[in-house]
């Protein structure tokens, strides 16, 4: 299923690179690529379809403006996560009680997947909450697999406008945005901190529905 493990004579001296966040994630860190470079993105941003969030992706705009000085280490990044397998003793021992995968970007291909599995093995202390629309990544890869108990898998739903009540396989929760005046009684996610919140990330919050005003 995946890829040759990394030679490490490739490697870069700093395998992971690991950001600190701010604004609506400050307080956390976060393992995050390129979305500018991930084909999965580009073909989802330059759609012609005014309900779908992608159209309106915050991560491509700030990568092609105020944020051009995290292009490099979000390409560091995809190129080391979806490239090969990483050598169990080079994976990233992460100090974090809670962690955010792909702030920018989005699941590239299995071996991506399968880094990020391993480093959430790797670091049964660490909870990994995990956005993602690559719903066809997942249920290939865990359809032999266990997901590790610390990895929060949350379903990012392209749709505007269509919140999700049910819950797809193998995934924990539901990421929905809607229009600031529509769905008010669900939205929960408006407003606030991450980190004052948490909902998305404790795995006993028992919230299974996010639901966001778009910005």
């Amino acid at each position: 299923m995946a890829a040759n493990p990394i030679n490490e004579g490739d490697l870069i001296m700093e395998v992971i690179k690991i950001s600190n966040m701010t604004g609506k994630l400050k307080g956390f860190r976060a393992i995050s690529t390129n979305t500018l470079t991930n084909e999965f993105c580009v073909d989802m941003f330059n759609r012609d379809d005014k309900d779908l969030i992608c159209t309106e992706c915050y991560s491509a705009k700030n990568l092609q403006g105020v944020r051009k000085n995290c292009v490099s280490s979000r390409q560091h990044n995809s190129e080391i996560l979806s490239g090969g397998i990483i050598p169990p003793h080079m994976l990233p021992t992460l100090l974090d009680a809670f962690i955010r995968i792909s702030a920018d970007g989005e699941l590239i291909n299995l071996t991506h997947l399968e880094n990020i599995h391993n480093i959430a093995l790797h670091n049964p202390h660490c909870v990994l909450g995990i956005w993602t629309k690559r719903k066809d990544l997942i249920n290939k890869f865990y359809r032999t697999r266990t997901k590790p108990a610390n990895m929060i898998l949350i379903f990012s739903n392209a749709r505007i406008d269509k919140p999700m009540h049910t819950v797809p396989k193998h995934f924990d929760r539901t990421f929905n945005t809607v229009r600031k005046n529509n769905f008010k009684e669900l939205q929960n996610c408006t407003g606030q901190k991450c980190i004052d919140c948490m909902a998305c990330y404790l795995p006993s919050s028992g919230v299974t529905q996010i639901v966001e005003a778009v910005k």
